[in-house]
């Protein structure tokens, strides 16, 4: 019997400063090969340990994941102003397909400087 699943979602610890702004950048590569994001979106909603949604990042209605055509960036001002750890899902879409690209740990270290 095959087994068949969809592609498994790199994971990434993040360590962001409390306080910073976001700028990041990623390429997105299936079997070693650049893979053309034309046509898709991105998605991801981050939530604290409670579950609670805390930020919603999209390529659409915020504006926060710009699209390059083999890669992305993820640029917000406001950051995080509370330490924690939270959890995020990176989904990428393409009108019908709907894949989970990558699963985040995010580590949000307060600041020491005011």
């Amino acid at each position: 019997m095959s087994i068949i699943y969809n592609i498994e979602p790199v994971a990434h610890t993040i360590f962001i400063t409390a306080g910073d702004s976001i700028d990041i950048s990623l390429g997105v590569y299936l079997n070693d090969v650049a893979f053309d994001m034309t046509g898709y979106t991105l998605n991801m909603d981050v939530i604290d340990k409670w579950g609670e949604t805390v930020k919603t990042w999209d390529s659409e209605a915020s504006g926060a994941f710009t699209i390059a055509a083999t890669g992305f960036n993820l640029y917000d001002t406001s950051g995080f102003t509370t330490a924690g750890n939270y959890n995020a899902d990176l989904q990428m879409t393409s009108g019908v397909e709907i894949m989970t690209i990558a699963r985040w740990n995010i580590i949000v270290q307060p600041q020491i400087t005011i």
